[in-house]
């Protein structure tokens, strides 16, 4: 009998271009992913689940100046940062395909209208590998719960992420926030889902977390931006880990508005979060980096 180490790797799409690992500290010792997805990231991509709360996860592109958005009008999005890259596409797209449910703020939101925060949205090309990941990871929901920030209440509810077939979405919000909501939209708001967790002012991360875990079973949280909520669950000390692609340019900076992947927080030496490299990946001159917070 042919042992399973000896069997042939499966052939290769023509869309695929598999990420080299350069370290990883701690494999897992059963595999997650699907053998192809596996093959094209290089390695396994496994994440605890915890009793307390869901599991956050962050995930940016940065330069190597550490600029997260240009800060442009129309092109304030990752793929600027990256340079529309192939594999820092394919790999927030695995990222999503696992997770239970994708958070943005709403200034992202709008600085990156359009977009869609679903696997096969972000990689076309990968939407069955996609699909079968989910099927081994995450089949809850056929995409995951799309979760919009916002203490405000200032949403545009045209956007395409409210209006997309079978991609649920719930609003996360204060009651001043939800004020705004129903003045300005009345009943067009029913596109969505609205959850109160605050009178007014910044959503705590924990009501935030708290009400994903209960009312939709969100185990595992992909935090996507922008800056001011990452810095908000940092401080808060809820990401678990971080996700970081370094892109091989540099933004520069003439003012304080292009801003780092943590805004909004400033810590003391003392109280800064510290994270251990878990692995390196790398395609082309783009790095790929996974950090877990020390505890």
């Amino acid at each position: 009998m042919t042992a399973m180490a000896d069997l042939p790797a499966p052939p290769l799409p023509s869309w695929a271009s598999p990420l080299t690992t350069l370290y990883e500290r701690s494999p897992g010792a059963a595999p997650a992913l699907p053998e192809l997805a596996r093959l094209l990231y290089g390695g396994d991509l496994t994440f605890p689940r915890r009793p307390d709360r869901p599991h956050v996860i962050a995930n940016f592109v940065q330069t190597l100046d550490g600029v997260v958005s240009f800060a442009i009008r129309g092109r304030s999005g990752g793929g600027e940062i990256s340079g529309f890259d192939a594999a820092d596409r394919f790999v927030m797209g695995l990222l999503r395909s696992g997770a239970d449910a994708v958070m943005v703020g709403s200034g992202t939101l709008h600085a990156d209208a359009g977009h869609v925060r679903t696997a096969s949205f972000i990689y076309p090309d990968a939407r069955q590998l996609y699909a079968g990941v989910r099927a081994q990871t995450s089949a809850r929901r056929t995409d995951p719960l799309n979760v919009i920030v916002t203490g405000s209440g200032v949403v545009d509810l045209s956007e395409p992420t409210f209006h997309t077939p079978g991609l649920e979405t719930v609003i996360v919000t204060t009651e001043e926030g939800e004020r705004r909501l129903r003045s300005e939209h009345g009943q067009r708001l029913n596109v969505t889902r609205v959850r109160v967790v605050a009178e007014k002012g910044p959503v705590p991360p924990t009501a935030v977390t708290g009400v994903l875990q209960r009312e939709f079973g969100v185990g595992l949280l992909l935090h996507e931006g922008g800056p001011r909520l990452l810095g908000a669950f940092l401080g808060a000390q809820m990401v678990d880990e971080l996700f970081l692609t370094v892109a091989p340019q540099v933004a520069g900076r003439e003012t304080a508005d292009r801003p780092s992947f943590a805004e909004g927080v400033a810590f003391l030496p003392e109280m800064a979060p510290w994270f251990d490299l878990e692995s390196v990946k790398r395609a082309g001159s783009h790095l790929f980096l996974r950090l877990l917070r020390r505890a």
